[in-house]
């Protein structure tokens, strides 16, 4: 998509699968941009999805479920975040996603506000809410969330020992 933010989870060497993803329930992609801290979030938010057996996709128009962590501090990032929902929103009508979510600093300051203004996005995901967006995607789309979901220290973030 836009902008050199833009992060795949396959350049990662951090992120370790907990199980096979062909043992995954669904494909799951994430657009990150901003800043360094939003690229550690969306590490750990990758991290839980893959502990969840929730496969991860850098294909766009394969993904039932796309997750856009954007900034939202500058005025420049906030319209470059619109313009990425609006991007990603246009698989909703000619790929396979279901469920677009909104993360990060933007949804925190703007979640509510930009509901109106952004009916494409199927939730905004809080700062506290991301930190267990895998049971956040699990109950939006009509699943239960695993009992015991390891944290991200235990889905071995940040340290490949």
């Amino acid at each position: 998509m836009t902008g050199s933010y833009f992060f795949h989870y396959s350049s990662s060497p951090l992120l370790h699968y907990s199980n096979p993803p062909s043992q995954c329930l669904m494909l799951v992609a994430l657009s990150n941009l901003g800043c360094a801290k939003n690229l550690v979030d969306a590490e750990a938010m990758l991290g839980r999805l893959a502990a969840a057996d929730l496969r991860l996709t850098s294909d766009f128009s394969s993904a039932p479920v796309i997750i856009v962590n954007p900034c939202a501090f500058l005025d420049q990032a906030r319209q470059e975040t619109v313009d990425e929902i609006l991007a990603l929103a246009e698989y909703k009508r000619t790929g396979q996603c279901r469920l677009l979510l909104a993360t990060g600093c933007f949804a925190e300051r703007y979640g509510d506000k930009a509901k109106p203004d952004l009916p494409e996005v199927d939730a905004f995901v809080d700062l506290r809410r991301a930190r267990r967006i895998e049971q956040v995607v699990l109950r939006l789309l009509g699943q239960k969330p695993r009992a015991a979901c390891p944290t991200p220290r235990q889905a071995r973030i940040g340290s490949p020992w």
